[in-house]
């Protein structure tokens, strides 16, 4: 079975024009040695892939990824720079903003009517999005979606930040090396398994892993692959 990024990944547009970003990071109990509850920033000096080479990076450190969003205001909303500034001077995105943020798109969607909205919780701590189930209406679902992305679009950077601070402790521009580092990471694939060996997996359709592993759709999501999984949750917003 091939990965392939989802068609409909909005997810994606949580980077919001930036460049590509991989995501992947050490597993986190999510508290840190002062018992503030957000992971601790990556290790700046491990920017290098498992052979020793230096590996293309998008940020040196999460307080730099973070700022590179800060000196973006046309793209954040008013409420991810008030959640981005505080979490610059704190050390990253924290557990309670991060549930705070995805409480608040459900709210968006409730109000507007739509019912029955879930999300995905991850065995890494990441939610995404549980899509509607289609209806007959056609014209009535479109705009279902659109109001989605609009409510998603209000914490879409706090989730991209978050997810990179789960997903990717070297901030890898390359996803597929972001990807299978989170793998490497979490005891999911051998510690010697390398990128290029997922590629030549992926063309031949004959991964190792097991894509349907939840574990595995958290390193996924981390790093914005987005796919359709064997027991992934299911919901309609119209019943």
């Amino acid at each position: 079975m091939a990965l392939t990024l989802a068609a409909c990944s909005s997810e994606d547009d949580a980077s919001k024009d930036a460049a590509d970003t991989a995501a992947v990071q050490e597993p986190s109990t999510g508290v840190t040695g002062n018992g503030e509850d957000f992971p601790s920033s990556p290790d700046e000096s491990a920017n290098t892939s498992k052979d020793g080479a230096s590996s293309e990076v998008f940020a040196n450190s999460i307080e730099g990824y973070i700022d590179y969003y800060l000196a973006q205001p046309a793209i954040l909303s008013d409420y991810e720079t008030t959640v981005l500034t505080k979490a610059r001077e704190q050390g990253g995105v924290s557990v309670t903003q991060y549930e705070q943020a995805w409480s608040g798109y459900k709210q968006c969607m409730t109000d507007l009517g739509y019912k029955n909205v879930i999300l995905d919780h991850l065995p890494n701590g990441l939610y995404q999005r549980v899509m509607s189930d289609t209806i007959p209406d056609q014209a009535k679902y479109d705009k279902a979606m659109r109001d989605d992305d609009d409510c998603y679009d209000d914490i879409a950077v706090i989730a991209q930040v978050y997810n990179t601070q789960i997903g990717n402790v070297h901030f890898y521009t390359d996803i597929d090396e972001g990807f299978i580092d989170c793998l490497r990471r979490n005891s999911l694939v051998p510690i010697s398994y390398t990128a290029d060996q997922y590629s030549e997996e992926r063309a031949s359709q004959q991964l190792s892993f097991n894509l349907n592993d939840p574990e595995v759709v958290g390193c996924a999501v981390a790093n914005n692959y987005f796919y359709g999984y064997e027991g992934e949750p299911h919901t309609n917003w119209f019943q």
